[in-house]
Parts: structure tokens; sequence; C-alpha cells
């Protein structure tokens, strides 16, 4: 068994040790702002809605437009 420093295995557990610590950062940011992360959430959601809504009225005012544009010509 290879126990010296710098071997793979120890540079391996020490680079799990750095992504469970980034991990544990950003949970704890997250705890204690929760009220910020909430209102970005909510924000974002809005944000999509208000985008789908203006692409399906696009989309409602192009159909339209060709419907009575083919009923114009008959």
């Amino acid at each position: 068994v290879n126990n010296m420093p710098g071997s793979c295995a120890d540079e391996e557990k020490d680079e799990q040790k750095r992504a469970l610590n980034i991990i544990t950062v950003v949970s704890k940011f997250a705890d204690e702002n929760l009220t910020l992360v909430r209102n970005i959430s909510t924000g974002l959601a809005v944000a999509g809605v208000l985008i789908i809504a203006r692409s399906i009225r696009l989309v409602s005012l192009h159909f339209w437009t060709f419907c009575s544009t083919i009923m114009n010509s008959y």
C-alpha cells in the first residue's frame, strides 16, 4: 500500500474534501440568506411567466394574421 504523501489516493481524498467544502460553503450561504435566495427564485419565476406569455401573444398574433390573410384571399 502506498501511503506516501502526494500519492494518487491522497490527491483524490483532498479533491473530495475541497468539493465537499465548496458545497458546504454554498449551502451555508443559502441558509443564512434564505430570503435573498427566495427573492431571486421568485424573480426568475415571474420573468419566466412573462416570457412565456409574450411568446404566446406573438404566436397567436401571427396565427390570426395568417388566418385573416387566408380568409381575405377567398
